[in-house]
């Protein structure tokens, strides 16, 4: 009977490590699912983890459960709900020191898309669009351009919003590229200048703007054919500024 119990505490013990979940068994959600990304992986964050978001409501909690016990200055310029808001904001915030989000851009174009015989650039399954959502599709250029040649990858947003940089996972990388930015659709200026991208085919880029601006589009301009002929992005998504 000694050895049965023995068996079946082994047994028991056995299956809850089984169960149990190691760190080595998480993984972050592929920033692309392209074959040409080759392995290529990023977090794509749209808000704080769960983990983060019941350490802000105990925090607030606490912070408004004060509030209760003690009045508010009677110097203070805030409301009780203005500083409850910001009590908050304060909570939700300060755990995430350095934590960078980013937004999708909502629609794109592009001056140059790789078409197959009969087909519209909308109709290709290599239009812009492909580039606003990671997956197996991505936007690829038409190919042989000349030197002088500037592809041009646009995306728009339904509304402004406040930007500090682009992430941009390349699938064929050009010579150089730059950004623009305009706030209305008819202004445009430049964020972020010419650079070169190196030997590199495909990899990911964060391009951060000489300061935070309030885009409603935005521009990847490309020049310069690499030995593969094509330009092409896997996925962009807008860097929010903090």
């Amino acid at each position: 009977n000694n050895n049965n119990n023995n068996n079946d505490n082994n047994n028991n013990n056995n299956n809850n490590n089984s169960t149990a979940l190691s760190p080595a068994s998480w993984s972050p959600l592929p920033f692309t699912g392209s074959s040409a990304a080759r392995g290529s992986r990023s977090c794509f964050l749209e808000g704080p983890s769960a983990q983060g978001l019941r350490r802000g409501r105990e925090v607030t909690d606490t912070l408004e459960l004060e509030q209760q016990q003690q009045p508010f200055s009677s110097t203070s310029s805030m409301t009780s709900k203005e500083q409850q808001r910001h009590a908050k904001q304060v909570a939700y915030t300060s755990f995430l020191p350095g934590m960078v989000f980013h937004a999708p851009i909502d629609f794109a174009g592009a001056n140059s898309v790789y078409t197959l015989k009969g087909q519209t650039k909308i109709q290709s399954p290599f239009n812009a669009k492909q580039a606003l959502q990671p997956g197996s599709g991505y936007w690829c250029s038409t190919g042989r351009h000349k030197p002088e040649d500037v592809v041009i990858w646009k995306g728009t947003m339904k509304r402004r919003k406040k930007i500090s940089g682009i992430k941009v996972s390349w699938a064929y990388a050009p010579s150089e590229v730059r950004v623009e930015v305009t706030p209305d659709g008819e202004y445009w200026d430049r964020a972020v200048d010419w650079h070169n991208l190196g030997n590199n085919v495909s990899f990911e880029e964060e391009m951060t703007f000489d300061r935070p601006r309030n885009v409603k589009a935005m521009k990847i301009e490309m020049r310069g054919p690499r030995e593969w002929n094509y330009m092409g992005i896997n996925q962009a998504t807008l860097v929010v500024a903090s």
